[in-house]
């Protein structure tokens, strides 16, 4: 609890007041009004004591609170920068991949253009390879009919 002086002072001072006033008050009407004064008194007393240490645990409250508002914020701030760099990550990395997809894509055009050249080349190959064979074979087989 915090209390400044100038409070404790004027406690005792209301509280030695009324006990005075009631100490030399002859008349009992009186003094009865004066001692529910002094219960009046002494329960406003204990009341603002009770508010005022009310007050600084609220202020504690309110001081923690804000400290977890800005650790909060400041994480919240964190995982904002974490999904920007996510998000680049993802993008760089789908640019890589379609940059890949054409590459392979231009590669096997290219491959497919080199099989098909081979594959008219073999065809050639072999089509001169059947005339030399037929020519070869008819005249041989020109050559054995005019021996007899």
């Amino acid at each position: 609890m915090v209390y400044d002086m100038e409070t404790t002072r004027r406690k005792t001072d209301s509280v030695t007041d009324i006990s005075l006033m009631i100490a030399n008050e002859n008349d009992p009407k009186q003094r009865a009004f004066l001692i529910v004064l002094n219960s009046i008194n002494l329960a406003l007393e204990a009341n603002t004591a009770t508010v005022r240490e009310i007050s600084v645990k609220l202020e504690h409250l309110l001081d923690d609170f804000d400290t977890h508002v800005l650790e909060d914020e400041r994480l919240v701030n964190q995982g904002r920068g974490a999904w920007k760099v996510v998000a680049w990550v993802i993008g760089i990395a789908q640019v890589m991949a379609t940059g890949a997809f054409f590459t392979q894509r231009n590669e096997m055009a290219d491959l497919t253009k080199a099989i098909q050249a081979e594959l008219i080349s073999d065809v050639q190959l072999k089509t001169r390879v059947d005339v030399l064979e037929r020519t070869v074979t008819s005249h041989i087989n020109a050559s054995t009919k005019k021996e007899p």
